[in-house]
């Protein structure tokens, strides 16, 4: 069972050979929800400071047992996430960092961090646990490694029944409301 499974530490600074480009020192984050299917995978390298956020498929990622993990993707066509591509592509989803990678300084004034942190279950477990640990394809968690290195099945309900991504601030603006619309006062706040 263990020849199918990958540890979060695992997809931490690790090599990860695009079509085009080896990155060196990588970091995937699946996110996943509360039934343990993952839904997109994060991709973060120390040469860029752009999120790369992309939805989950079967074939997005391949993780030897040995050696450097496949993205089946090219470096030209990684882009960054704002703050709202990155609240859809993980509403309702968790994923796992105890590094806190996100925290960098190259990542300082992204939009998308706020959103994205806000879903780091790193010390929400109700459960003690060392690792994360995720079917070879990436498709889903299935278990937890305690710290005396026992992996356990995941369980739906281990995290807290929900976590919801802070929406992207939208500013308030005036706006003129035609008299005869309101008559007790011309303006209105919309959001």
């Amino acid at each position: 069972m263990i020849a199918f499974q990958v540890s979060a530490k695992r997809l931490h600074r690790c090599r990860v050979k695009l079509r085009d480009e080896v990155l060196k020192r990588a970091s995937l984050f699946p996110y996943f929800d509360d039934s343990g299917r993952v839904h997109s995978i994060m991709l973060v390298w120390p040469e860029s400071p752009d999120i790369v956020l992309l939805p989950y498929r079967p074939e997005l990622v391949h993780v030897p047992r040995f050696g450097r993990v496949t993205f089946d993707a090219e470096r030209a066509g990684l882009r960054g996430v704002g703050a709202g591509e990155a609240a859809e592509l993980t509403a309702g989803c968790w994923h796992e960092d105890p590094w806190w990678v996100l925290k960098a300084e190259r990542f300082e004034g992204n939009a998308a961090v706020p959103v994205l942190k806000a879903t780091n279950s790193a010390g929400q477990w109700r459960v003690t646990m060392a690792d994360c640990v995720y079917q070879r394809d990436l498709s889903r968690i299935v278990g937890l490694q305690k710290p005396e290195g026992e992996v356990v099945p995941y369980v739906s309900g281990n995290l807290p029944s929900r976590c919801t991504a802070p929406s992207p601030t939208r500013r308030k603006s005036w706006r003129l409301v035609p008299f005869w619309q309101n008559h007790r006062s011309g303006l209105e706040v919309s959001r």
